[in-house]
């Protein structure tokens, strides 16, 4: 793999350490705090369907545990093929998206199908 990712990318390991920690956390994690929805960079989007073989994008929940303790959620995002596989092989450029902008912080505050305010 490149010493060198694209934007946003993070790496097969940091994925795993991310998803484990939502698998054992997350429940506790949702108890306390309120996640409504994640804002998705388009670049990010087009980043993985560029390439004709991505039929589908499968997003996972993750759990980054920061330094002080606390725990930042996370979404994971791969480019999926016709037969349902995750499309992950750094070396020929499909990689794992982290979108790291949850609601809170990043609400529409006018979207009729969301209350931002609790």
């Amino acid at each position: 793999m490149a010493n060198e990712l694209p934007q946003d990318v993070i790496t097969l390991e940091t994925a795993q350490e991310w998803a484990s920690n939502w698998n054992n956390q997350g429940a506790s994690f949702l108890s306390k705090n309120a996640l409504k929805a994640f804002l998705i960079p388009a670049e990010d989007v087009q980043g993985i369907i560029s390439d004709d073989k991505t039929y589908h994008i499968r997003g996972y929940l993750g759990l980054e545990q920061k330094t002080d303790g606390t725990l930042e959620p996370h979404m994971m995002v791969v480019g999926v093929d016709s037969n349902q596989n995750d499309m992950i092989d750094y070396e020929n450029g499909y990689y794992i998206y982290d979108f790291t902008s949850p609601c809170p912080n990043t609400c529409n505050t006018t979207a009729p199908f969301i209350n931002s305010a609790k």
